[in-house]
């Protein structure tokens, strides 16, 4: 996946109406694939999910 893809995917998984399913399909790619593009940008693996501030 692309850098743009990664970003696009990752805005798509702010939508809680939205699966992560769903966006591999999108893109053509496994969760698997998806997950490792995520990690790879910076992403985490749910980038919905709050991070609490230390």
């Amino acid at each position: 996946m692309s850098k743009a893809d990664v970003r696009k995917a990752a805005a798509m998984l702010m939508d809680p109406t939205i699966t992560k399913a769903e966006v591999a399909r999108h893109f053509g790619v496994s969760r698997m694939t998806l997950n490792e593009a995520l990690k790879r940008e910076g992403y985490g693996l749910n980038p919905a999910a709050r991070v609490e501030a230390t």
